[in-house]
């Protein structure tokens, strides 16, 4: 009772940030292009109740990889009033690769005696903006002619975000190896008539794979039996050989050769006579080496000495 007070009426002090603690954590995600990630813990923070308080988290890069850092950001009204200190414990996580597809189609090809397949693909499932392509390999089941044949086929992604991605491609397509055109030059040998049309040929290949074996078998034909120079020879051709169902022939259909006179031997004979004053004498004669069939006949004449 033996004083009276007088004061000021306000005065002045700080509030500190709450120091937080707890333990943050991150989920890991599969690729997306971007670095955001999916924040776990925020429920152990020793935030007051009521206040309005959030955490987000984004990744250093948006890359594929283990163990990535995470940077831990507070947002909300009352955000200003805590600090994320050493109290709290910052867990890593990681972005594993986004599968995408690939398509693997093979193209088809005339004979060239190789395994090799041409072949391309496509990519599904890549992200707007990103580089990402599709090197492609292909090898035919085996070199022969064939259609729908199998072609083992295979994949790789290449590009400055090719990391961020495994591939999931097609291990087989088809295609066909059509038959390889070659030229076949044949000719007719002359021959000694023998009443036949039959002519010998002969005929080379252009074209053929190194290391094949192909052979041409021709045959041919004279127009007619008779002896002539020049005659026309009607000549056809097959092709044979382990290689020959590879390959398409095209080939000359008629050529050029003689047929020459057949040489014959004749024996002729005289009859002895009666003296008749005259020196005519009646012969005879006998032909060998004639073709069966042909209708040739020996006319003989004599005279005695």
């Amino acid at each position: 009772g033996n004083y009276t007070v007088s004061a000021n009426a306000s005065t002045t002090a700080s509030i500190a940030a709450r120091q937080l603690t707890g333990a943050l954590g991150a989920l890991d995600k599969v690729y997306d292009g971007l670095t955001a990630a999916s924040v776990t813990g925020a429920g152990s923070l020793n935030v007051v109740s009521g206040d309005e308080l959030s955490v987000s988290g984004s990744f250093a890069d948006r890359n594929v990889g283990n163990g990535k850092a995470v940077a831990y950001a507070l947002s909300g009204a009352d955000a200003g009033n805590y600090v994320l200190g050493s109290g709290v414990a910052l867990g890593a996580a990681s972005i594993t690769p986004r599968t995408i597809t690939g398509a693997i189609t093979a193209a088809g090809k005339v004979y060239d005696g190789t395994l090799a397949a041409s072949t391309g693909g496509t990519l599904s499932g890549v992200l707007l903006g990103d580089v990402v392509s599709l090197s492609t390999t292909g090898v035919f089941a085996d070199k022969n002619v064939g259609s729908g044949k199998t072609v083992t086929v295979g994949g790789a992604l290449s590009g400055l975000d090719a990391g961020n991605y495994a591939l999931s491609v097609n291990g087989t397509a088809t295609a066909d190896i059509t038959p390889k055109t070659i030229t076949g030059a044949l000719t007719a040998a002359s021959k000694v008539y023998d009443g036949t049309l039959t002519a010998i040929t002969t005929g080379t290949l252009s074209g053929v794979v190194l290391g094949d074996a192909v052979a041409i078998n021709g045959t041919g034909l004279f127009a007619d039996k008779n002896v002539g120079a020049g005659k026309a020879v009607a000549v056809g051709a097959t092709l044979t050989g382990l290689d020959a169902g590879n390959y398409l022939l095209v080939a000359n259909s008629t050529a050029q050769a003689d047929i020459t006179p057949k040489a014959l031997t004749g024996a002729i004979t005289a009859a002895g006579k009666t003296y008749d004053g005259t020196t005519a004498a009646t012969t005879s004669g006998q032909l060998s080496g004639v073709v069966a069939g042909d209708l040739v006949a020996l006319s003989t004449a004599g005279v005695f000495a």
